[in-house]
């Protein structure tokens, strides 16, 4: 009795019914990804992080990496370092290259990962500098959106399908653009895509607020910031300052000291109205201040406080944030100190 019989006896699919199963599925695929080849161009641009700042700074940093460039100075935090840093002055200032690789909407549950897992083994920084200041530690803000956005970005979830799917993505288009072809959501903006109009990468820039050069927000499209009583209503109307919280910075500090890579905490500046916020106003900030300068500094960071080295409310976009004339104010006051300090040379 033959294979093909004996199979076909037990109720088995023979050997050449599955050979043509396995032809038919290499048609199908070889046929898809064809399609996919011919229409990409055309696919609407798609988020493979968890905002559009972050997949702005993080093209920026995969092509210093392609030009086999690494930087010397790295600034890192939430959005009162993207809106504080610049790392073109600070360059300008100190002639130590630098990249803000700050993204905004981000406590230290994802831009400590972000740091640990793609910007510093990306990037390769002598100094780390990050922004912080007492919301850093404030346990009653729920980031889970960005920290759920985070966990199932492209390029940052975990485990080995992810990982699996990320090596097949950079040889095929139909995986690449797999995430975006099972989204139904977008289906009328595929078809908008490949039939009509589609979103540029220049207006996708355009709305991470168009970083320059090294993750530099041009500040100019800034239009502003939030008003005093939307900051009390969602940062302090449940505040909890909570200083266990640096078991969640541990794995930075930790990272930072393995790479032998100088970790500066700056205490960013702020107006009154943001140290009155705060329950028992400001010296409850002063003693908030005081127990993150002693944490950071027993686990070896340096710590700097800038706090007061911008005071002028025209300088700010609101009560925490700087604005283009904040941040330079900032960065050169920055430079001038780390360069006093031998941090940079």
């Amino acid at each position: 009795m033959s294979e093909t019989d004996s199979a076909t006896e037990h109720g088995w699919p023979s050997a050449a019914t599955i050979a043509k199963l396995l032809l038919g599925i290499v048609i199908v695929f070889v046929a898809a990804e064809l399609i996919v080849r011919q229409i990409a161009p055309d696919l609407p641009w798609q988020l493979r992080l968890h905002t559009s700042s972050a997949q702005v700074k993080f093209d920026q940093i995969q092509e210093i990496r392609d030009e086999g460039e690494t930087r010397d100075v790295v600034f890192g935090g939430s959005s009162i370092a993207d809106n504080g840093f610049n790392p073109g002055q600070f360059s300008d200032l100190t002639g130590e290259s630098s990249f803000n690789a700050a993204v905004e909407g981000a406590g230290i549950l994802v831009n400590g990962p972000w740091m640990v897992d793609v910007v510093i083994p990306e990037l390769d920084p002598k100094v780390l500098v990050i922004g912080i200041n007492t919301l850093d530690f404030n346990a009653g803000i729920s980031y889970g959106w960005v920290v759920r956005s985070y966990r199932r970005a492209w390029y940052t979830k975990e485990g080995t399908l992810a990982d699996i799917e990320r090596s097949l993505g950079e040889h095929s288009e139909l995986v690449w653009e797999r995430p975006l072809l099972r989204n139904v959501n977008r289906y009328d903006e595929i078809w908008k895509g490949v039939f009509g109009d589609h979103l540029t990468i220049d207006e996708v820039e355009l709305q991470a607020r168009n970083y320059g050069p090294d993750g530099d927000k041009r500040l100019v499209f800034q239009t502003g910031g939030l008003p005093d009583e939307e900051i009390k209503t969602r940062y302090f109307a449940d505040f909890d300052f909570d200083i266990g919280m640096f078991e969640d910075w541990q794995p930075l500090i930790d990272d930072a000291e393995q790479r032998g890579i100088d970790l500066v905490i700056v205490n960013m500046p702020v107006q009154q109205g943001f140290k009155d916020l705060h329950p028992g106003g400001e010296a409850t900030y002063d003693d908030e201040v005081a127990q993150m300068k002693a944490g950071f500094e027993q686990r070896g960071a340096d710590w700097i406080d800038a706090s007061a080295w911008v005071s002028d409310p025209a300088e700010f976009t609101d009560l925490h944030h700087l604005n283009t004339q904040g941040a330079q104010k900032l960065t050169d006051q920055l430079a001038k100190t780390l360069l006093e300090q031998g941090v940079v040379s």
